[in-house]
């Protein structure tokens, strides 16, 4: 004779309690990560057109960082 499953069981899964299948996953209520380049832009250090130029070189010079380009190529706006 089988056995039955309780009605909470039925509802919730097999291995699951009622307060684990309802809680957000923890990486859910994480903020997302903003990517650098893009970050640099939305704070003015860069413009669109130098971020996209660093990311055109990034991809030829594999291994280079976009930072260390960025840099090598002077980028920043000078403000003061």
């Amino acid at each position: 004779m089988p056995e039955e499953k309780s009605k909470r069981e039925t509802e919730v899964g097999t291995g699951e309690s009622a307060a684990t299948a309802t809680l957000p996953v923890v990486a859910a209520l994480k903020p997302p990560r903003r990517r650098m380049g893009d970050l640099l832009v939305s704070r003015g250090e860069v413009t669109r057109a130098q971020l996209e130029e660093c990311l055109a070189l990034q991809k030829s010079s594999p291994g280079e960082r976009l930072g260390q380009i960025l840099v090598r190529k002077d980028t920043r706006r000078k403000t003061r």
